[in-house]
């Protein structure tokens, strides 16, 4: 009788986790018009880049930080923004803070992504052409 139980219990458990539409997943990217927010993060394998409640982004392996923007305490509120014109962006509630000075002219689509070996990138267009990087990027000596 136990076991029977058990059996259906694992039944039910199998069905319920296959069909109930959760889905697990980091978030690696931010693409045009796309925004970070306190305590929001980007994250692949053991790096993240989050924007913290003192208004500094920070790109993080594990605990060591890699890279930020160096606005901690300039505000509360804050957001980065992958806007569309090629410029991120991180703002408080009075205005710009940082910026990664990528701006183009007309608009077009961008895309920030956290790669796999550490570096974070903004992208142009649909032939994907780097146009800023962190250069954080795993060197041969690691």
């Amino acid at each position: 009788m136990a076991s029977s139980l058990r059996c259906c219990m694992l039944i039910v458990l199998l069905v319920l986790t296959s069909n109930s539409g959760i889905h697990v997943s980091a978030r690696v990217s931010l693409f045009t018009n796309q925004s970070l927010r306190v305590n929001e993060q980007l994250i692949t394998r053991s790096f993240s880049l989050s924007m913290q409640g003192d208004c500094n982004l920070v790109l993080r392996d594990n605990t060591r930080v890699l890279w930020s923007t160096s606005t901690a305490g300039w505000g509360t509120n804050c957001r980065v923004t992958m806007q569309d014109d090629g410029n991120l962006v991180v703002y408080n509630d009075q205005g710009a803070l940082w910026a990664s000075n990528t701006w183009r002219q007309g608009k077009d689509t961008y895309e920030l992504i956290l790669q796999e070996d550490r570096n974070l990138v903004i992208y142009k267009g649909a032939a994907r052409t780097a146009i800023w990087s962190t250069r954080t990027q795993f060197l041969a000596s690691e």
